[in-house]
C-alpha cells in the first residue's frame, strides 16, 4: 500500500478528500453524506459529550463504507479524551503505525502497542511480551515503557506482569459485535499497577484490546473495525 493511498483513508474527512486511484473505495465513499452532513456525523459518533450512545445508523453507514473500501481500520478510543478511526500509515518491521488525519498515531507490534504520538503524554517506546504470549493466557512477562517528563527527560518503567484466561465475553466495536474470549494481564511495578484486558474473536484474532501507554496515558482502547 502507498502512503499516498493509505492518507486516504486516514480520518473520516481524509477519505472523503478523493486523493489515489482506489475506484472501490471512491465507490464506496461516494455513498457517505458530504460536506455538513459529514460533519455532525463525525461528532455524533466521537465529539458529543460523554457517555453518549453513537446514532448505529451513523455508524452502520461509516462501517459500510469502510468495509467496502476494503483496507484495515481501528477504532482508538483514549477515555475522556474521545475516539477516532485510524489506517495504517507505515511499517518497520513487524511493527504497523496507524495514524489519523489529526496526526495521532500508534505503533503496533503485532497488535500490542508499543509507542504513541500526538497525544501529549506519549509512550515513546516499550518492550511487550509477543501476541502468542498473550493469546496462551498463562505465565508471565515482562514490560518496560519509555516517556518523557515535562522537562523532556527520558523516564523509564519497569513492570511484571501475570496472564489468566477471563472467560467468554461478547463485545462490540463500533456497531458490530463479536464473540470473544477474553485474557487479562495483570501488572505491577514501583510507581503503579495496571491491568490490560484483550479480546479473541472466534478466529483468534486479537479483535479489542486496553492498554496501558503512560502514567498520564493509562488506558488505550484499541478495536478492529476492517481486517
Amino acid at each position: 500500500m502507498t502512503r499516498k493511498k493509505t492518507a486516504c483513508l486516514v480520518g473520516l474527512l481524509g477519505l472523503l478528500a478523493g486523493c489515489g486511484n482506489d475506484q472501490t473505495a471512491q465507490e464506496s465513499l461516494s455513498r457517505l453524506p458530504k460536506g455538513k452532513a459529514l460533519g455532525a456525523m463525525v461528532t455524533a459518533i466521537f465529539v458529543k459529550p460523554q457517555p453518549f450512545r453513537a446514532d448505529p445508523a451513523a455508524v452502520a453507514t461509516v462501517r459500510g463504507a469502510l468495509e467496502k473500501a476494503g483496507q484495515p481500520v481501528l477504532l482508538v478510543t483514549v477515555p475522556s479524551r474521545g475516539a477516532d478511526l485510524f489506517a495504517p500509515y507505515g511499517q518497520n518491521g513487524p511493527v504497523i503505525t496507524w495514524a489519523t488525519s489529526a496526526q495521532q498515531s500508534i505503533a503496533l507490534d503485532d497488535g500490542l502497542l508499543v509507542a504513541t504520538r500526538g497525544f501529549g503524554p506519549d509512550l515513546m517506546s516499550a518492550s511487550v511480551p509477543s501476541l502468542a504470549q498473550v493469546s496462551r493466557a498463562t505465565g508471565t512477562s515482562h514490560r518496560d515503557y519509555y516517556d518523557l517528563d515535562g522537562a523532556d527527560q527520558n523516564r523509564h518503567f519497569a513492570y511484571d506482569c501475570t496472564f489468566a484466561p477471563a472467560g467468554m465475553e461478547a463485545v462490540e466495536v463500533f456497531g458490530a459485535t463479536y464473540p470473544t474470549r477474553k485474557v487479562t494481564e495483570s501488572c505491577a511495578g514501583p510507581d503503579a499497577s495496571f491491568v490490560n484486558i484483550y479480546w479473541f474473536d472466534a478466529d483468534g484474532r486479537l479483535r479489542q484490546s486496553d492498554q496501558h501507554a503512560t502514567p498520564g496515558l493509562p488506558t488505550v482502547q484499541i478495536g478492529r473495525v476492517v481486517d
